[in-house]
């Protein structure tokens, strides 16, 4: 009988690399995420940390001091993945605890402050596979946070307060694990 179509499992794992552009929480535009998880038919689930670069922030009320801002944060979505030929759209929600650093730069010496920020997060997106197993990714996102904070940094009562939310854009590359020809492959020995 002829080989058997190539077939991919119901169920693949996956992993992605993205650079995002945005505004708000902290003054940097830029942050770099790694996510790992499993996708299916119709979803997926997948729990990422990203990294926030440090950037300078002013005392908005004009002291003169100067903070140096950095976060992490470490989320968990669940997304819907509508799908049309090689293209998929993810559209994901979920929550993370971000981690926000910030240290004082003030002449009078350095402080070190940190402090949980949790949010909540939604995103759409656009992966196209343009190999079996690999795709390019872009997405647009926001993560809101689920408190506001202000933190003190001197005895001035000097203090930093990062944004309520955040929008960016990201682009990135995806790959999913086992590959389609892999799946194949192993069909062909049975």
């Amino acid at each position: 009988p002829p080989p058997a179509p190539p077939t991919v499992p119901a169920t693949r794992a996956l992993a992605r690399f993205d650079l995002g552009l945005g505004y708000g929480v902290t003054p940097t535009l830029t942050a770099a995420r790694l996510a790992v998880g499993a996708a299916g038919p119709w979803g997926r689930a997948e729990v990422s940390g990203a990294l926030w670069t440090p950037a300078d922030a002013t005392d908005p009320r004009g002291s003169g001091y100067r903070f140096l801002v950095t976060m992490g944060l470490v989320a968990a979505r669940g997304c819907l993945t509508p799908r049309r030929g090689a293209v998929t759209v993810p559209l994901c929600v979920g929550a993370g605890l971000g981690a926000l650093r910030t240290a004082d730069q003030s002449p009078s010496g350095r402080k070190v402050r940190h402090a949980a920020w949790p949010a909540a997060t939604g995103s759409a997106g656009v992966a196209w596979f343009f190999r079996p197993s690999l795709a390019l990714w872009a997405s647009a996102e926001a993560h809101i946070g689920l408190r506001s904070l202000s933190i003190a940094l001197a005895e001035s009562e000097t203090s930093f307060q990062p944004g309520p939310a955040s929008i960016r854009g990201t682009l990135g590359i995806e790959v999913h694990f086992p590959s389609r020809t892999s799946a194949a492959a192993g069909k062909t020995r049975r």
